[in-house]
């Protein structure tokens, strides 16, 4: 129903059976969808855990229930598995940090730095 009904919801999600990160390998994308779900009053049924997207995609191909993926899996084209974007919160996007060597003499870094910190403003 998720697959071809209206765009989903984080309402949709209630309920359903739910492939999600593994505490070893995904610690930030649990706190990030534990966060999302208890704001959305979306109560998963996390029927497995696992540490790789593609190995998530897999699951829900099988049938094992949905999943959150990040927009790059759309790459992992897999048989019978529908990729949909899903409306979220603003405040719910992954935090990313840009690092760079105190010394670094590249003259490339100033338009990159520049690039960079505009786009995580928008």
């Amino acid at each position: 129903r998720l697959a071809t009904a209206r765009a989903p919801a984080l309402r949709d999600l209630d309920g359903e059976a739910f492939v999600t990160w593994s505490p070893r390998g995904g610690r930030y994308f649990i706190d990030l969808l534990d966060r999302l779900f208890e704001a959305g009053g979306v109560q998963p049924r996390i029927v497995q855990r696992v540490n790789q997207v593609h190995a998530m995609l897999a699951l829900v191909g099988a049938g094992i229930g949905v999943a959150l993926v990040p927009g790059s899996a759309r790459g992992n084209s897999m048989a019978d598995i529908r990729l949909r974007p899903i409306a979220l919160p603003a405040t719910t996007g992954p935090e990313l940090w840009l690092a760079w060597r105190g010394d670094n003499a590249n003259p490339c870094l100033p338009s990159v730095r520049a690039a960079a910190l505009e786009t995580g403003e928008a």
